[in-house]
């Protein structure tokens, strides 16, 4: 065999090649963000103040995130007034 033809062929593997590009979307691209987010605000708030009053302020914060959102609904604005 020549040197042509040596190069000319693949080099043999013992396992298959493996496709690493998984497709995601951009929505649970943006939850799992935010989960990570607040996971992190989390580990860091029970540094500060232990695991039961890091959830609590933890879950209070997004509570209020939560509720600002819910107060621009329609229905929400007509049970204001």
């Amino acid at each position: 065999m020549s040197q042509n033809e040596n190069k000319n062929e693949k080099d043999p593997t013992l396992i298959e090649e493996i496709n690493d590009y998984t497709p995601t979307d951009v929505i649970v691209d943006l939850k799992s963000g935010i989960y990570n987010l607040f996971v992190s605000l989390l580990n860091n708030l029970m540094l500060h103040y232990g695991p039961i009053e890091a959830v609590r302020h933890a879950t209070h914060y997004i509570d209020t995130i939560s509720d600002k959102f819910k107060n621009t609904l329609p229905e929400n604005q007509e049970k204001e007034q």
